[in-house]
């Protein structure tokens, strides 16, 4: 945390020693605080044209934010073991104060609002922020990571309508309904997969009345609890006409894939290549792939080289709106 709006002001943090700091290090290449997630997922790499067009690339910043986070509470309807974003019990949002920072300060400039982690659909506060957002900030592009387990609502509907969507993500991590359940406690596969199933026909609704296109994928947590659903994952979301990305997870070390013995991650890998010999992948599922078989020694990579390198050359691009009309 770099600062609590209770004991500074925003300026006090926003251009305080710590941001300044982090600034300086990525500026110089260096950043050493979350040098892990940066090796990992690339996280420093900024892809997004809207942003880097408006980007002010020094220590001390003259702007507000132009991309925010709107978790306010952590809020969330399941309870999962590879998450790590904890419940806040705060109201604090709802304060005076912070109404005047956020909804007259800080968002008529934002250009990205990024909803990562609690539940985005069950919290009234995002609705809110979808009306109030239509008239403050109709410039702002919108993305999602949601659970699914809700119902698609007329309100639901309008509320999407009033805003630009960039993506929408679900987490379905196993097709099972039992491993489902314990992966994600207190959640329903079978209603996850209603939701997803509406939002679908949502997007094709709204594109056919001109609204705009939006990306629908799939983000799966890949660790040693569920490989073995990692095909009929990649299977389902191929039917379904939607992408799939993999967030490969390095902790709980205990939870992960590398955690496994040699031969427990040679029987992954044959598995993998039998499983999906005649199979689109797109370069997220064989980046997971290729994390196993960089993990074997030399000698075991050798044999399977020439079986990797055919998965290579059956990896799909990625879907258009075009192709999902």
């Amino acid at each position: 945390m770099v600062g609590d709006l209770s004991e500074k002001s925003f300026e006090e943090i926003w251009n305080g020693p710590m941001m300044v700091k982090i600034r300086e290090q990525f500026l110089r290449g260096e950043n050493t605080m979350c040098k892990g997630q940066i090796a990992e997922a690339g996280c420093n790499k900024l892809n997004y044209d809207l942003l880097l067009e408006s980007n002010d690339f020094s220590p001390i910043q003259k702007k507000m934010p132009i991309r925010v986070i709107p978790n306010f509470d952590g809020k969330c309807n399941l309870r999962c073991p590879t998450c790590d974003h904890p419940e806040l019990k705060t109201n604090a949002y709802h304060s005076e104060e912070f109404q005047e920072l956020f909804f007259q300060r800080i968002l008529p400039g934002v250009k990205q609002l990024d909803y990562y982690s609690g539940e985005p659909f069950v919290k009234e506060f995002t609705f809110e922020l979808m009306r109030k957002a239509a008239d403050i900030a109709p410039q702002a592009e919108w993305s999602f990571n949601t659970n699914g387990n809700w119902k698609m609502t007329d309100s639901m509907r309008e509320s999407l309508d009033l805003i630009n969507i960039r993506w929408i993500a679900f987490s379905i991590d196993t097709l099972d309904a039992n491993e489902y359940a314990q992966l994600r406690k207190y959640g329903d596969l079978d209603l996850c997969l209603r939701a997803l199933d509406q939002l679908i026909e949502y997007r094709r609704s709204r594109m056919l009345q001109g609204k705009g296109y939006f990306d629908i994928f799939n983000n799966a947590m890949f660790h040693k609890e569920n490989w073995r659903a990692f095909p009929d994952l990649i299977k389902f979301v191929n039917a379904k006409g939607i992408d799939i990305t993999f967030s490969f997870l390095s902790i709980p070390d205990e939870m992960s894939v590398l955690n496994l013995s040699e031969a427990e991650r040679i029987q992954m890998l044959e598995f993998f290549i039998d499983s999906l010999a005649a199979v689109k992948i797109n370069y997220h599922a064989y980046a997971v792939i290729s994390c196993v078989y960089h993990s074997l020694p030399a000698i075991e990579r050798v044999r399977f080289s020439g079986q990797i390198q055919q998965l290579v050359r059956s990896s799909a691009p990625p879907r258009t709106a075009e192709s999902t009309i």
